[in-house]
């Protein structure tokens, strides 16, 4: 492979900022978890920080088992950029429309996108997971946009 031959599907597609919360979210943590050895950890206790012991902890299995089928089944290695890089790739792009679709009940649009990443046998499984971590990351904005809502009316903007 040479620097004109990027890895399939991790073309630049779109910008972070172009993505909701929950889209967002789903790529960061999906490169957090693909991008080495001991990430789930650093992952575990950011939903641990963000959602409290238990709910966190429930948010990292989802995870798990999220990147787990796409690790295991995939039909080809994720492409991901780097963690504070503010591109999206096609394959961050597909994994994070599907979450978004699966966290608003949208599963067939969810599974139709899982067959694009997995067998469709195993898209059902991929489809459900992503909605099990997308509701997480719904809860996470949720709390996150209360918090800040809650400083601004106190008069604290920073």
């Amino acid at each position: 492979m040479s620097l004109h031959n990027p890895p399939r599907g991790g073309s630049p597609v779109g910008r972070l900022s172009q993505y909701g919360a929950v889209e967002s979210g789903a790529i960061l943590y999906l490169r957090l978890c693909l991008g080495s050895h001991g990430a789930i950890d650093r992952a575990r206790s950011g939903l641990i920080e963000a959602l409290g012991d238990a709910a966190g902890s429930r948010a990292t299995e989802a995870l798990t088992d999220l990147v787990t089928i796409l690790v295991d089944h995939g039909r080809r290695p994720m492409a991901c950029h780097g963690l504070a890089c503010q591109c999206v790739g096609a394959d961050e792009a597909c994994l994070a429309q599907m979450v978004g679709c699966a966290a608003e009940g949208a599963m067939e649009d969810a599974t139709l996108m899982a067959t694009l990443m997995v067998r469709a046998d195993l898209a059902p499984a991929l489809a459900g997971a992503a909605q099990a971590f997308g509701l997480w990351l719904n809860q996470m904005n949720r709390r996150v946009m209360a918090a800040h809502r809650a400083d601004v009316h106190r008069g604290r903007l920073h």
